[in-house]
C-alpha cells in the first residue's frame, strides 16, 4: 500500500510539473504503428481510445489517486501540507486530501468566486496534454486540463505562431459556430 501511495504521489507531482515524463513513448508508437495497419473500424476505435488514454498525462487524470493516498503517507514521512504547496500542489486539492491548509496569502485569502475553480497551467503542460498525431480544439484542450479556455486558445496562438501547430479546418458541428481545429506539426 505504502508503494501505491508514493506511486500516486510521484505521478501526481510528475504531472503538476512536467506531464511529459509520464507519456511511454515505446507505447505511443506501437500503438500509432498498430492504427496505422488496422482496417477494421472498429478496432481502430479501440486503438484510438487506448491512444487517448496513453497520450493523456494531464494532472486530471493522477489527482483521484493523490487525494485517496496524500493525506496517509503524509502523516506516515512526516511531511507537511506546505511542503506540498511549495511544490505545486493546488490548496483546493490539498483540502480535498485532507490538509489543512489555506491560501498562501493567509488562512482568510480572497473573497471566493461562484463556480469551479480552473488550475494554472503552464505552456509546457498545454503542450504535453495536445494529442500528437490527431486534431484538436481549443475548448477539448481546456477541459481536458482543466484549464481555463483563454489561457490554452493564448498557448495554441503562441505555438501556431513559432510554427510548431497548424490549422486542419473546422470542426464538423451541427449546431452553433464551428470551432479551429489543430494538429502538430511534424
Amino acid at each position: 500500500m505504502a508503494g501505491d501511495a508514493e506511486q500516486a504521489i510521484t505521478r501526481y507531482l510528475a504531472a503538476i510539473r512536467d506531464p511529459s515524463q509520464l507519456q511511454d513513448t515505446a507505447e505511443l508508437k506501437a500503438l500509432r504503428e498498430r492504427l496505422a495497419t488496422e482496417d477494421d473500424p472498429v478496432d481502430r476505435l479501440g486503438i484510438r481510445a487506448e491512444l487517448e488514454l496513453a497520450e493523456d498525462v494531464s494532472p486530471a487524470r493522477y489527482e483521484e489517486d493523490f487525494v485517496r493516498a496524500a493525506r496517509a503517507w503524509a502523516v506516515a514521512k512526516g511531511v507537511s501540507g506546505q511542503a506540498f504547496l511549495d511544490e505545486g500542489v493546488d490548496a483546493r486539492v490539498l483540502r480535498r486530501a485532507g490538509f489543512a491548509v489555506g491560501s498562501k496569502k493567509g488562512e482568510t485569502g480572497p473573497a471566493r468566486r461562484s463556480g469551479p475553480r480552473r488550475r494554472r497551467v503552464s505552456r509546457e503542460s498545454v503542450a504535453a496534454a495536445m494529442p500528437t498525431r490527431d486534431a484538436f480544439t481549443t475548448r477539448a484542450l481546456a477541459k481536458r486540463l482543466g484549464a481555463s479556455w483563454p489561457t490554452v486558445r493564448q498557448v495554441v496562438r503562441d505555438m501556431l505562431e513559432a510554427g510548431e501547430l497548424e490549422e486542419v479546418g473546422l470542426e464538423a458541428t451541427t449546431r452553433g459556430r464551428a470551432a479551429m481545429q489543430y494538429r502538430r506539426r511534424w
